[in-house]
């Protein structure tokens, strides 16, 4: 076992050297994922149907768009939201739903 005695100054060198070491080798962090748009072609590749189906949910207006210069476009978050608006319940979060409602429910009928 080694026991070393530093300065105050050369413990401070010694930790600045360990953090700028450490920096230097983490990866620099992409910068937060701004919402993109994206195309009809690109909506449609991302949502996995035809284009004509794309353009018909645009008119049934299942999901937002833009339009700009005669063109359509498409929040890639909107997208996503319209894909888990579509989910389906499991029987556990169906049950716990249930027993919240009846938990919530008036017990003793209309005692006005």
């Amino acid at each position: 076992m080694v026991i070393l005695q530093l300065t105050g100054e050369e413990l401070s060198n010694l930790m600045l050297n360990a953090v700028r070491t450490a920096l230097s080798n983490t990866p620099p962090s992409s910068p937060p994922a701004t919402d993109e748009f994206l195309t009809v072609q690109e909506a449609a590749k991302f949502l996995h149907l035809a284009v004509p189906t794309v353009y018909s949910m645009v008119q049934r207006k299942e999901f937002a768009a833009s339009k700009r210069g005669g063109r359509l476009y498409f929040f890639k978050s909107d997208l996503i939201a319209y894909l888990k608006g579509g989910r389906k319940k499991s029987n556990n979060e169906i049950q716990a739903e249930a027993a919240r409602y009846i938990g919530k429910k008036r017990k003793g009928g209309n005692n006005a």
